[in-house]
């Protein structure tokens, strides 16, 4: 429910698997090494902490099944100078971002590493030294902004393999295309490209 809380494994900890679905109503926080999928699908509703320290990466990844999926319709917030990253292993966790929230992905610090593709229709938002981090292939539709915080275009998109499609309002401080293509719908408010080995 609503109240609830739940606490991941620390770092250096072990791991958990999620083989069936799970929803998080009240207040998630994930602050260790693996998160795997085997068939799981993975709902927040509520609020879901990623908390890494600098030098550290998290992760997600599939361990087997279908349809490994980590779904938003909350609030993600990603704390802390380390990476939390959703990849692939066995098979990939792809993270959808369908939240009608303000801020609804709200990387803070540090990177927030989307490996296995997703489709977004809610809003990230970057701070001045966060890293948007995208591979695989991602659509974000007319409703899903990527924005740095206010009043000015701080924090860094990474297109770093794969194809991203953007079609809502783009103004992080920096675009970088590294091995990937990016597809930019809208008119873009950007003061940093950055090109190497991308389109």
């Amino acid at each position: 429910g609503p109240t609830g809380t739940l606490t991941m494994p620390s770092a250096g900890s072990g791991f958990v698997t999620l083989g069936r679905g799970l929803e998080n109503q009240g207040t998630t926080t994930w602050t260790g090494n693996q998160f795997n999928f085997s068939s799981g699908q993975f709902l927040n509703t509520g609020l879901f902490t990623a908390n890494v320290a600098s030098g550290i990466t998290i992760q997600s990844f599939g361990v087997g099944g279908t349809n490994n999926r980590f779904t938003n319709q909350g609030t993600f917030r990603k704390h802390g100078a380390g990476t939390a990253q959703f990849t692939t292993s066995t098979n990939g966790v792809a993270f959808d971002n369908t939240s009608t929230v303000v801020n609804a992905v709200d990387v803070q610090a540090g990177t927030l590493s989307l490996v296995a593709s997703g489709t977004h229709t809610g809003d990230f938002t970057l701070s001045a030294t966060a890293v948007l981090d995208l591979n695989g292939t991602h659509v974000f539709g007319a409703t899903s902004d990527v924005t740095g915080t206010t009043p000015s275009s701080t924090g860094i998109v990474q297109v770093s393999g794969g194809a991203s499609t953007f079609g809502g309002t783009l103004t992080p401080g920096t675009l970088v295309i590294l091995n990937g293509a990016a597809t930019v719908n809208v008119a873009a408010q950007i003061s940093s490209l950055v090109l190497n080995n991308g389109t």
